[in-house]
């Protein structure tokens, strides 16, 4: 059964299929993982430099765009869709996302950032409504019966962090619904990139 896929590589774009499969998806921590189990939850958000949110509202707006076109939808239908951020990090994404109107459920690994997704989406009444956050993994997912549950599914700069991209690239097909997009973006591994993401933009 196949999905349909959208890969964002650096600036641009590409659009492609993929199959079903059984694997899992892990990840393991990186500088930035560290820093948000030192600092704690909230410091995540008020340390984010302009750039990320900026990237983030970048991105949202290509989902939502994307999607309308996608399930052929005017925008007031938005918030119907089911949309999942998968390793949503501390809400970047999935704010401006329901920003836009969409109801989105995001999933960490870290606890640290998923309380930082979660206190800072408290603070404002209709985020708190569009937004559920939890610490967990798609395997997790799966495990507990989610498989073809989203229509939209967005993994944003995951992975590159992950030991095998196939494996998470599969297990997020598995969890689409038929007809269901997903949304990834990733950064070439060059150095030019790794300064312009994690320096400038971290």
């Amino acid at each position: 059964m196949f999905r349909r896929l959208t890969l964002i590589l650096g600036i641009g774009a590409i659009t492609t299929t993929t199959a079903k499969a059984n694997h899992g998806f892990h990840t393991h921590s990186d500088a930035g993982h560290d820093q948000a189990d030192i600092l704690g939850d909230e410091q995540r958000w008020a340390m984010a430099k302009p750039m990320l949110p900026s990237f983030a509202k970048k991105r949202a707006e290509y989902i939502h765009a994307s999607s309308l076109s996608h399930f052929n939808i005017q925008k007031e239908q938005f918030g119907s869709l089911t949309i999942l951020d998968v390793g949503c990090g501390a809400g970047f994404l999935a704010e401006e996302l329901a920003h836009l109107g969409g109801v989105v459920h995001g999933i960490d690994p870290g606890k640290p950032q998923v309380l930082a997704a979660t206190r800072h989406a408290s603070q404002d009444p209709v985020l708190k409504k569009a937004l559920t956050y939890e610490v967990g993994t798609t395997e997790e997912l799966l495990g507990r019966g989610e498989s073809e549950k989203y229509d939209v599914i967005v993994c944003s700069h995951v992975l590159e962090h992950v030991p095998d991209y196939r494996k998470t690239v599969m297990e997020i097909s598995k969890l689409l619904k038929k007809g269901g997009v997903a949304f990834m973006s990733t950064g070439d591994r060059t150095i030019k990139v790794w300064l312009w993401l994690c320096v400038l933009g971290e």
